[in-house]
This record gives C-alpha cells, sequence and structure tokens, in this order.
C-alpha cells in the first residue's frame, strides 16, 4: 500500500480487510500475468520428450539433466517415478539442435527417450471426426478413384 500499488476498500458481508488494484497499474499486471504460459500447457509444433528408465540413479540423473537445459518448458511424471513427458522449446534450429542434444544424452545414460512434435492440438469435437476417419482406413489417392 505504501508503494501505491494497493488501496483499502470495502466488500459486503466479508470480514477483514481489503484491498484493490489501482487502475493504473493493471497494465503492468495484465503483462506480466500474460508473460508466463499456463504450466502444462501445449502448443502446436513443441517437441516432446517421453523419457523412463528402469534404473533410479539414472532417472535421478536424467531428471537433473532436464531440470538444467534451458530448452526444457516443464516436465510431468507420468504413471509412477520413472517416467517423465518433457515439453521443449522449439522455436529456432539451435533449440531444435538442443533437444536432439539432450534425446541423445538421455540415451548415454541409459533412459529410454522418444522424441515426438505436437502436430496439432484438437478440441474433443474435432477428436470424434478424427477418430471417424481412421476407422475408414487410408483412402486412395482422388486420381486412382477417377480411374477406377
Amino acid at each position: 500500500m505504501s508503494e501505491g500499488i494497493l488501496r483499502e476498500t470495502t466488500v459486503p458481508h466479508a470480514r477483514g480487510q481489503a484491498y484493490e488494484l489501482v487502475q493504473k497499474h493493471r497494465p503492468s499486471l495484465l503483462e506480466a500475468v500474460a508473460s508466463e504460459a499456463p504450466r502444462g500447457q501445449l502448443e502446436p509444433e513443441r517437441r516432446l520428450l517421453l523419457v523412463a528408465s528402469r534404473d533410479g540413479a539414472a532417472f535421478a540423473r536424467a531428471a537433473a539433466m532436464i531440470a538444467a537445459d534451458p530448452v526444457v518448458l516443464w516436465a510431468a511424471r507420468v504413471d509412477g517415478p520413472a517416467r517423465l513427458l518433457v515439453l521443449l522449446r522449439s522455436d529456432t534450429t539451435a533449440q531444435r539442435n538442443q533437444v536432439d542434444r539432450l534425446e541423445s544424452a538421455l540415451g548415454v545414460e541409459g533412459l529410454d527417450c522418444i522424441q515426438l512434435r505436437i502436430d496439432r492440438i484438437m478440441e474433443l469435437g474435432e477428436l470424434t471426426q478424427y477418430a471417424h476417419l481412421l476407422e475408414r482406413g487410408p483412402q486412395p489417392p482422388a486420381h486412382e478413384l477417377a480411374a477406377g
């Protein structure tokens, strides 16, 4: 309050003291909040690593390596203590090369590592349509249909 960022206000049916943000500071708050992607957010064209190991010591070394790598955006433990899903920055050639180096280093540590690329993020309705396309199986190219 002494910095002039908050001011006292009243809230009906509430106990204690309430504060609100002074209007002139709202853009700074919105900029600060918008600058960070929500935890766990997936975006198209990002790279994913699925990392697994049966060796706890190797997995611990790998987790430390992953945590220290600047291309790593977040990691999620998947189904137990020895599997991670890792989202990586891959906007530039240098970042994609770093992803490849990280995958290689994890392999040297003896971990199973699969690199994936997020092709497209689908809403549930789109996923249903995609499922129907998969049920139909591969379709011949249009020029083969016309000739047949």
